[in-house]
């Protein structure tokens, strides 16, 4: 469940690690200069305090040097050899006794199969708290392979087909959720993992999101950064920024062909290079996208499809495919019982993932919280999209996203059909538009009916019609929420008690051609939504001036799309939105699908989410039917621990933990490294307390303060809210 949070993490790899969130208040960034009304999570807020008691007095940032984990482990190791310390130690340093639990894996992303098994059950997993894993079972057993890295979020591992011995790791999240940890580069091993080095050259990395290796050469490896692009041609000891683009989230390899390359931008599309990653271009343009999650079918590697967050095209995401390498784009139907499916939930920017069928040029998986299938079948359909874009206008000018809104920030009326339209701000700009009034104490959910026409007044701008030559100026109107016969642009404000100060003067475009006196259609109580193309909900940004005294333009601009038949089906169903509880075993909140072929005509699927790692049927057509997932939690010990205490007396363990909720170690047991905890509480395991002098007393939680407690030493727990109203922060401390 997510997710924009910040939170520390306490305890990663079972409790055992500790390790502090480094991040400091991420968000995904916009592709438009849409604003929304604030949230009550204070999310920055706790970010802050973690920043500042990293920060010495009078620095202005946290001034640890780069690689100082590292440096301090070996000191201490050092230091435990010399003392000779009498303590029991397992790897030089005083030992810290794994806890558990060995039944709930945590987030993971990182996910390779080794190409040396010709049984694929050599399996490679990066959990984002838990470091480097390995299975030679097929996931019914799994082996930490880097419990003295200095540095445990494991973000991405690629390993070399042609010396499978070596094996890149790349640390790091970024990907904007505020319970990530910060990376410390790219780590190498040349003997499958057993062994790990830090490549020196990479320690100022930011979060390493994506690497791809020459198949062919364990020398050349490209890696995808939260600031470019960069590639290594001798095995990473140096490294050129090839791409100099800032958030570069998703990197694949053509299968067959690693000359040619593609890379994903969040808000701006995908990049390809056709010389092994040495230059790179823009492809086609992908629309209004977000972050966008790439693959490239080996049956046909001219064709990519692509997992977008795309609010634009009527719900949060859209799947995209490329026939031509990416020269240009359609979008694929999307639709399940005719209805359109958001499959990413809103949260593309955290769990978006994207595979192609191994057999099969027209089958594609992907998810965000869950799961789906889609099969491309004939034909195609056009639809219309609209992005908005400024120029020199962000300085002033925002925009808010408001629930009635069609794109997020601005509502496409009825009377749109397919037209791109400029605002222009600056001297010399003015028409004349309608003036609407409401009753006096109003702010959201006024009826058509009570708007009240009042005159037609100048505004400090114009309107046109840019899809025409020439240009053809259009008729607008707005609110006037002060009732004060001129059309203000003032702060973001929907709290005060004074309606009159709220910013709610809403502007509407018509598709009417301007002209110097008012429309008889349009000035008339409630003639505000007569012909109406588009509605924004504009504020004056902090610190900018209205109008401006320099020219500025806001555009809606229009973009007729191919839309490919198709037909799609849940595979999964983890909330329960399909109705049909398919697979509902398999966790949530998806990051990574990897295709395992097995035969010419079978092969199964390796899935990493939020809940580890789950592995499908194999057949023509694995994990589509219900119960055709497995998970592989024996020993997987990834568990991110938000919050975790022990009984008072007893080596008996209660946390709570990222998207697993929380658990309790058996009773009367001491717990070790192999301990099947219970589970208690739902959600998003947060802070808990065992009450040190009854042990019989326990609390925790989940998101926006959903406090369970239990009076019986864990056995049971119930609701304890009592009190507790208003606005909750998802983090509940």
């Amino acid at each position: 469940m997510k997710k924009i949070l910040l939170l520390t993490t306490l305890f990663v790899a079972g409790i055992s690690t500790l390790s502090l969130n480094e991040k400091v208040n991420k968000k995904p960034p916009s592709n438009t200069i849409a604003n929304s009304e604030e949230d009550f999570d204070g999310p920055a807020e706790f970010a802050k305090f973690h920043w500042q008691i990293r920060t010495a007095e009078g620095d202005s940032k946290p001034n640890y040097k780069n690689g100082y984990k590292l440096r301090e482990l070996r000191k201490s190791k050092q230091l435990a050899r010399i003392r000779q310390s009498s303590r029991t130690k397992s790897n030089g340093v005083t030992e810290w006794i794994e806890r558990g639990p060995a039944n709930v894996p945590g987030r993971t992303r990182g996910l390779i199969v080794d190409p040396a098994d010709p049984n694929k059950n050599t399996w490679y997993a990066g959990s984002v708290g838990g470091g480097v894993w390995k299975t030679i079972y097929g996931g019914q057993s799994w082996r930490n392979l880097t419990p003295d890295l200095p540095n445990l979020a494991t973000s991405v591992l690629v390993q070399s087909t042609s010396n499978p011995n070596v094996i890149y790791c790349g640390t790091g999240e970024g990907f904007f959720n505020l319970d990530a940890i910060d990376g410390a580069g790219i780590f190498k091993s040349t003997d499958r993992g057993e062994n790990w080095t830090q490549l020196s050259s990479t320690i100022n990395f930011p979060d390493i999101n994506r690497m791809v290796v020459d198949p062919t050469n364990e020398n050349i490896v490209i890696a995808a950064t939260a600031d470019g692009i960069y590639r290594s041609v001798n095995g990473g000891t140096n490294w050129n920024l090839v791409l100099d683009e800032e958030l570069m989230q998703d990197l694949k390899a053509t299968p067959g062909n690693f000359n040619i390359l593609y890379a994903a931008q969040i808000s701006v599309g995908v990049f390809k290079s056709t010389d092994a990653g040495i230059s790179w271009i823009l492809t086609g343009p992908l629309g209004p996208v977000g972050r966008d999650e790439i693959a490239i079918s080996p049956v046909n590697t001219s064709r990519i499809f692509a997992s977008a967050e795309a609010e634009a095209f009527g719900s949060g995401s859209v799947l995209l495919m490329s026939n031509n390498s990416g020269a240009s784009w359609s979008a694929v139907n999307v639709t399940i019982n005719e209805n359109t499916v958001d499959f990413l939930n809103e949260q593309g920017w955290y769990d978006n993932t994207i595979a192609c069928d191994p057999l099969n040029a027209n089958i594609v998986y992907f998810g965000g919280v869950d799961l789906f299938r889609t099969l491309l079948t004939s034909g195609s359909t056009t639809r219309a999209i609209y992005t908005i874009e400024e120029d020199n206008a962000s300085s002033f000018l925002g925009l808010v996203s408001f629930t009635s809104a069609t794109n997020g920030n601005f509502d496409v009326g009825a009377s749109a059909n397919s037209t791109s339209v400029e605002i222009r701000f600056g001297p010399g700009e003015t028409q004349k538009a309608h003036r609407f009034t409401v009753p006096a104490g109003a702010t959201s959910g006024v009826p058509d009916a009570s708007y009240t026409y009042q005159n037609y007044v100048d505004v400090p701008f114009t309107v046109w019609d840019i899809s025409t030559v020439p240009n053809r100026q259009l008729m607008v109107s707005f609110r006037d929420q002060a009732n004060n016969g001129i059309f203000d642009l003032i702060a973001n404000n929907t709290s005060s008690t004074n309606a009159n100060e709220q910013s709610r003067e809403y502007l509407l475009i018509y598709n009417v051609a301007y002209s110097q006196t008012a429309n008889t259609s349009i000035a008339r109580n409630g003639g505000h939504v007569f012909n109406e193309m588009y509605n924004f909900w504009p504020f004056l940004e902090e610190g900018g001036v209205f109008p401006p005294n320099f020219s500025a333009t806001l555009s809606i601009n229009a973009i007729t799309q191919q839309v490919l038949n198709a037909t799609t089906i849940n595979i999964t169903d983890g909330r329960g939105e399909f109705g049909n509880g398919k697979n509902n075993n398999v966790h949530v909140d998806h990051h990574n699908i990897v295709m395992i072929p097995m035969t010419a005509s079978t092969y199964k699927i390796l899935n990493a989410n939020d809940g580890g790692v789950f592995v499908s049927n194999t057949s023509a057509t694995p994990g589509i039917n219900n119960g055709e997932w497995t998970s592989t939690d024996k020993g997987y010990n990834s568990s991110q621990f938000y919050g975790a205490d022990k009984k008072p007396g007893a080596e008996e363990y209660f946390g709570g933990m990222q998207d697993n909720g929380t658990w309790v170690s058996p009773q009367n047991q001491v717990a070790t490294a192999t301990s099947n905890y219970s589970f208690k509480i739902g959600g998003d395991g947060f802070e808990v307390i065992w009450n040190n002098s009854n042990p019989q007393l326990l609390i925790g939680g989940s998101q926006f303060n959903n406090f369970g407690r239990s009076i019986n030493g864990g056995s049971s727990f119930s609701r304890a809210v009592s009190g507790l109203s208003g606005d909750m922060p998802f983090n509940t401390k």
